[in-house]
């Protein structure tokens, strides 16, 4: 399960504040589905439907960004990483943003072939590889998603990722 945080305004100086929690349900994907049409009128997304492998996010000055869902392999993952997509983009985050949680939630399953038992040590050998920034942003994100999806094995995972995340702040103490 994740959380979500939206901010609305109402009037100049009153903000409310609404967090809602999120975790991948099959039997939901109707409602993710209705979002994404949602987005697609407003042109936030173009993709003829949901089911596409390419999607283009567009922002507000119509800067894109495409997202790419090609991973017919692990098809309920795929579903999972468009659905947590769509909450990313309800967060108002940038689309380079996105696009950055996207590619690295599609890496890590690519990486781990769909998050098996034994592939654990292949995601942190990757991770180690990356530069200091984004072994931290690809640490948190792959967390992310996988609190966001019910695996089987999302609690070896965590522990992997977690130490990685230990490591990333005892090297971030050292530096200040």
């Amino acid at each position: 399960m994740i959380l979500q945080k939206k901010i609305s305004g109402i009037g100049s100086s009153l903000n409310v504040s609404i967090t809602e929690a999120h975790s991948f349900d099959k039997n939901d994907l109707s409602k993710y589905k209705k979002v994404f049409n949602e987005y697609k009128l407003k042109k936030v997304i173009e993709a003829s439907s949901f089911e596409d492998m390419n999607w283009t996010i567009v922002d507000s000055i119509r800067n894109k960004r495409n997202l790419y869902f090609d991973l017919d392999t692990y098809p309920d993952l795929n579903s999972a990483l468009k659905c947590f997509i769509i909450i990313q983009i309800s967060s108002n985050f940038t689309i380079q943003h996105i696009a950055f949680v996207q590619s690295t939630a599609r890496k890590a399953i690519i990486l781990t072939e769909g998050f098996k038992e034994d592939k654990v040590d292949e995601l942190e050998e990757y991770a180690q590889k990356l530069g200091y920034s984004s072994r931290f942003r690809m640490i948190i994100y792959t967390n992310k998603f996988l609190q966001f999806i019910e695996h089987r094995y999302k609690n070896k995972y965590d522990v992997k990722i977690s130490s990685l995340q230990e490591m990333y702040n005892k090297n971030r103490d050292c530096i200040v």
